[in-house]
């Protein structure tokens, strides 16, 4: 989509017809992703992966006023809600701190193996996820971080765990 992304195209569709039933259908496989979509007033989030049957099987659900969550979610939004709730810090937490710009637990996660000098590939396998996702993945960590390349995040990480003292 040129200029905005699922979500805000979410906040629009639903302000120009009130009452309409959205399904994010996305590569984005993390718990803030699906927050920022249920709070943008999507009543579904798939995964593109998902098969037809359950994509069918989804848009009958919501049709029938039910929410749907990709299941592959589930665990990760619970982990993510007592997370939250035992107030620990991440790495994306310390490294955006001056921006506000939190990283999602999925791009932390990559973040991380990032700065254990994983490749693409190998971070790919780490997390089950295609290669290409992973670069998406790297594209929003290096925009959110205010750089250009993962030599640069990788300074970045270390100027920010000597600042913060980790």
């Amino acid at each position: 989509m040129q200029n905005m992304n699922g979500i805000e195209a979410t906040r629009e569709i639903i302000s120009l017809v009130p009452g309409v039933k959205v399904i994010m259908l996305t590569i984005y496989e993390d718990a803030e992703s699906v927050r920022l979509s249920l709070q943008a007033g999507a009543t579904g989030y798939v995964l593109k992966q998902a098969t037809q049957e359950k994509l069918v099987e989804s848009i009958h659900k919501v049709y029938r006023g039910e929410t749907v969550i990709d299941p592959a979610l589930i665990d990760q939004l619970v982990n993510d809600y007592v997370r939250m709730a035992q107030g620990s810090l991440t790495l994306s937490q310390v490294l955006t701190k001056d921006d506000n710009k939190v990283l999602t637990p999925r791009e932390d996660e990559i973040l991380r193996y990032l700065s254990q000098g994983l490749s693409n590939k190998e971070i790919s396998a780490m997390t089950h996820l295609a290669v290409d996702t992973v670069k998406t993945h790297l594209r929003s960590i290096y925009r959110k971080m205010g750089v250009k390349s993962r030599s640069q995040a990788i300074s970045e990480i270390i100027r920010k765990n000597k600042s913060f003292g980790s």
